[in-house]
């Protein structure tokens, strides 16, 4: 709002810091649109009504520009991603947008939570008939005796926790038939 009042009163020195001010505000604008659009999103999806675009997709490439565009937000956090995509993936029908979705959701976790080593792994693999992403980070992690909760709504693990161990969630995206 700040920026957007002092363009408002035209209190910008130069040409240059204008377009910067507008681009600020574009890219403030488009996130609160993504954090609008993911409250509605777990809205449908608590009450079954999420409709999703599965098509054939190139769930490789979501991957990389996804982590791509993360790198973005969590660079001045001085968060170091590695990214490990498997190249020998079959073809998969996937709605590449809520992929990319969970997977900021994974990495947006892996930054809220982790303290002093800022290090988050993703990796993209083929294990037998499944295709595995999975997002591993040195945050506070899930206490076993809440492990049966996490997908309770509102439900946030006791931030107390003050050890560090490898936290890691691996999602199988795809059972594919055996002959594959």
């Amino acid at each position: 709002r700040a920026v957007g009042e002092i363009l408002e009163m035209g209190a910008v020195s130069s040409r240059e810091k204008e377009k910067e001010y507008f681009g600020f505000i574009t890219s403030e604008s488009e996130r609160l649109s993504r954090l609008i659009d993911n409250v509605l999103d777990f809205s449908r999806i608590s009450a079954n009504k999420k409709k999703y675009n599965i098509r054939p997709g190139d769930l490789r490439g979501t991957i990389s520009r996804t982590v791509e565009t993360f790198r973005e937000y969590s660079g001045p956090e001085g968060f170091d991603i590695i990214c490990r995509l498997d190249d020998n993936l079959p073809s998969l029908s996937i709605d590449e947008d809520a992929v990319s979705q969970a997977l900021i959701n994974l990495l947006s976790n892996a930054v809220k939570f982790s303290r002093e080593e800022k290090l988050i792994r993703v990796d993209l693999h083929r294990r037998e008939d499944e295709v595995l992403l999975c997002v591993t980070d040195r945050g506070i992690g899930i206490a076993r005796e809440n492990l049966d909760r996490i997908f309770e709504k509102f439900y946030q693990s006791g931030s107390d926790r003050k050890s560090t161990r490898l936290n890691s969630s691996h999602i199988p995206l795809s059972r594919m038939p055996s002959s594959a």
